[in-house]
């Protein structure tokens, strides 16, 4: 469930392979995103069991995980003694209560521990822990919007670790960066797990938004123009390319610094960064982007192009980038 739009999939396990069966994209007005009707609706669920029913309708399966927003859930990173493994779980269930709000509700919780070496405290090792908790409260929202559509709610992730299923191979160090309409994040994977997550600035909404600033019109016919130009724009189209060539500067930087930062941070050498999302398919966006990061290897994670079989109603591979997380969601609940 993303803020502009609800992904939807059903994923068949067979054998030792997962096969997309079919899938749909429900696009959200801006009365229907998620922010706005949890924040200002008293009936969130049967609003929001409204805008799924019709889509589930195309549906077989009537079990169902859900991937959930990062806007709906605590998530950090804190560091405990290396102490022995079997003692880990009872420090976690301590500790991260001090990250959370005095006097708040229980919570849904799941973590990574991995070994950790302080930068320049050589033989200080400790255990660093990322966690995410997701508020009970939520998740009773979410059963009930299940069970308004009659659909048998099974269990939901946050949307950090079901993308954590696809790397679990992964012995290099890598760097996810998902771009999304509102808000956008990077996640430091390191042996196969998903340890450290930061916030972006970069986001769709911004882009659309100096669309309709420089070319004098609302949000939606910006967000038409966008759809079709994406990042090019033609040399005589001054000020516009003016400011999106800014803006994909910036970005090129941004993912130097992280890039530089969680080197250091975690005394490591990143060997790969992935981008997801639509914007991944925009027209220019990742040309743009390797022009000005040529010495970084940079890839559009498509689990469709080798980790997820597709049956033959599925004509657009390209449209995997878009359904990772939920794809996710299915492989990881199917995984057990």
């Amino acid at each position: 469930m993303g803020s502009r739009s609800i992904k939807i999939v059903e994923i068949e396990k067979y054998k030792k392979s997962f096969i997309l069966n079919n899938y749909i994209i429900i696009e959200l007005e801006e009365s229907q995103q998620l922010p706005f009707l949890l924040e200002t609706s008293q009936i969130y669920e049967e609003n929001l069991a409204k805008v799924l029913e019709a889509g589930l309708k195309e549906f077989k399966t009537k079990d169902v995980v859900y991937s959930i927003p990062s806007l709906y859930y605590f998530y950090t990173n804190f560091s405990l003694p290396y102490i022995p493994l079997n003692a880990i779980k009872n420090a976690i269930n301590f500790e991260y209560r001090k990250y959370l709000p005095i006097g708040y509700e229980k919570f849904d919780i799941e973590w990574r521990n991995i070994k950790y070496t302080p930068f320049n405290l050589e033989g200080q090792d400790k255990w660093l822990i990322f966690f995410t908790a997701i508020p009970e409260s939520y998740l009773n929202k979410i059963k009930n919007i299940s069970s308004l559509n009659k659909i048998n709610f099974k269990k939901a992730y946050s949307e950090f670790f079901s993308l954590e299923v696809f790397f679990k191979e992964f012995k290099e160090n890598l760097i996810l960066i998902d771009i999304g309409y509102s808000y956008s994040f990077a996640l430091l994977v390191k042996e196969g797990q998903i340890i450290h997550c930061q916030k972006l600035k970069f986001t769709i909404k911004d882009i659309i938004q100096i669309f309709s600033n420089v070319m004098s019109v609302n949000r939606k016919e910006a967000e038409g123009i966008f759809f079709k130009k994406g990042f090019n724009i033609l040399p005589e189209e001054i000020d516009l390319k003016k400011i999106i060539d800014e803006i994909i500067d910036n970005f090129s930087l941004d993912i130097l610094k992280l890039k530089d930062t969680l080197e250091n941070n975690f005394n490591i050498k990143i060997n790969l960064i992935y981008l997801k999302g639509g914007i991944t398919l925009a027209n220019g966006f990742l040309e743009n982007l390797t022009t000005r990061l040529k010495n970084i290897p940079l890839a559009v994670f498509n689990p469709l192009n080798n980790l997820v079989i597709t049956n033959d109603n599925i004509k657009d591979k390209n449209i995997g980038t878009i359904l990772v997380q939920s794809i996710g969601a299915c492989i990881k609940f199917l995984s057990g």
